[in-house]
């Protein structure tokens, strides 16, 4: 079992290019499933989120400066 997800409140991140909502980022650490034995071992993520419309992207790994950087180069319509 791992821990939840963090929530960081990261000044960095932009606002969403299609609604103009502020994002969150969320970290979730590498893991090992032990209940779900049939599932592969997770790289943890980064997930940056708008809380307006629910826009979103992903980056496997922990590293949050690669996701503030695939949210903030993100354009509307992309």
């Amino acid at each position: 079992m791992h821990d939840a997800p963090r929530v960081i409140d990261d000044e960095k991140l932009l606002p969403c290019p299609f609604c103009g909502g502020k994002a969150d980022m969320e970290i979730s650490e590498p893991h090992t499933h032990h209940v779900a034995t049939f599932m592969p071992d997770s790289p943890g993520y980064v997930l940056v989120s708008c809380n307006g419309c629910s826009a979103s992207v992903i980056v496997d790994g922990t590293d949050i400066d690669a996701g503030r950087e695939a949210w903030n180069r993100r354009t509307a319509g992309a």
